[in-house]
């Protein structure tokens, strides 16, 4: 019979991962003698990617590595410049808006009717 050591590592906790995880190996038990799980969870950084890859290896396990997909963090990073730069447009047309009113309001304070609103 084999024995099966799956490494879960996750950039956050990792509790689906380990789901899955639990399901494929009961989906593919026959055949094993022994399945075990080991979950690393909150792995960001390269060097504690490094040691458990070391860990996977020394202890002949499988890896399952479950990060936030790139594709994801991208969409999200170009939604919030583009709600960013909306802001900024919105901003500019309301310094613009009070630039124009504040001109008017000065002319209309000294008598100059043509850029007044609502002055006869």
């Amino acid at each position: 019979m084999k024995k099966l050591t799956m490494f879960i590592v996750s950039d956050s906790v990792g509790e689906t991962a380990e789901l899955v995880a639990k399901a494929a190996a009961i989906q593919y038990r026959p055949g094993l003698e022994t399945v075990s799980l080991k979950r690393f969870s909150h792995i960001e950084d390269e060097t504690q990617l490094k040691e458990i890859v070391f860990l996977a290896k020394e202890q002949q396990a499988e890896m399952d590595r479950i990060a936030a997909e790139e594709n994801l963090r991208n969409e999200n990073m170009k939604k919030i410049q583009q709600s960013i730069d909306t802001s900024k447009r919105k901003i500019a047309n309301a310094d613009n808006s009070i630039a124009n009113s504040k001109k008017m309001l000065e002319d209309a304070k000294n008598g100059k009717a043509a850029g007044a609103i609502g002055m006869d």
